[in-house]
C-alpha cells in the first residue's frame, strides 16, 4: 500500500514533480542554464547523471542523457531526481544590483540577506 511505501522512503512523488519541472521548462530554456542532475534509482544511493567527457553540459544534455539512460534501463523510469548547482550558462545582470554579473538562477540568495554569510562555507555568487 502507499503508507507501507511512505514508510520505507519509497514515496516518488518528487520523481514526478522534478521530471514535470524539465518538461515544463522545456529544451529550449534548459539549454539556457548548467546544472548538475542526480537520481536515486538504488533507494538511499544518490549518483549522478553525466554521460561520457569531462566537458561541462548544459541542462539540455543531462536531461537527455537521463531520458537514453532511462531507455537503456540503467535509470529506473521513476527513481526520484534532484537538480543542483542550477545557474545560467552565460553571466546575466544581477536582478536587484544591476552593476553585477551573476550565472546563479536566483533572485537573491544568502549574501542579499546577511553580511555574516560572507564567513560561511558558501560558494560566491559571482564566481559563477
Amino acid at each position: 500500500s502507499s503508507g507501507t511505501a511512505r514508510k520505507r522512503g519509497n514515496n516518488n512523488t518528487g520523481a514526478h514533480q522534478m521530471r514535470s519541472f524539465l518538461k515544463a521548462l522545456g529544451k529550449t530554456q534548459q539549454a539556457r542554464f548548467r546544472s548538475r542532475l542526480w537520481h536515486y534509482g538504488i533507494p538511499g544511493k544518490e549518483k549522478e547523471v553525466k554521460g561520457k567527457g569531462t566537458k561541462k553540459k548544459t541542462l539540455q544534455e543531462v536531461s537527455e542523457i537521463l531520458e537514453e539512460e532511462e531507455e537503456k534501463g540503467m535509470v529506473p523510469r521513476d527513481a526520484p531526481l534532484y537538480i543542483s548547482e542550477m545557474r545560467w550558462e552565460a553571466k546575466r545582470p544581477h536582478p536587484l544590483v544591476q552593476a553585477e554579473t551573476v550565472k546563479c538562477a536566483t533572485s537573491t540568495d544568502i549574501y542579499d540577506f546577511t553580511p555574516l554569510a560572507r564567513r560561511m562555507p558558501l560558494w560566491e555568487r559571482s564566481e559563477g
